[in-house]
């Protein structure tokens, strides 16, 4: 959770119970993001890539049995 107070009009920012000081509300999120970004774990980056492929396969079968079937009796008649 993110909270911030104004103090001597220095941006005081606390992230997971790390103080950060910042004059750049932008900064202070790039530096935050890239910061999550490097925590992540290489299993769960393999994780979400099997998800997505996962999901991919599983939208082209579907869209598959539903175009084979419609070619099939198209090109019976």
């Amino acid at each position: 959770m993110l909270s911030h107070i104004f103090q001597n009009s220095i941006l005081l920012r606390y992230h997971e119970g790390k103080r950060y000081l910042q004059k750049s509300s932008l900064k202070f999120i790039l530096e935050l993001m890239h910061e999550e970004k490097s925590n992540q774990s290489k299993k769960a980056i393999w994780l979400k890539r099997f998800g997505i492929a996962g999901f991919l396969f599983f939208l082209i079968k579907g869209l598959l049995w539903l175009i084979v079937p419609l070619l099939i009796a198209y090109l019976a008649w």
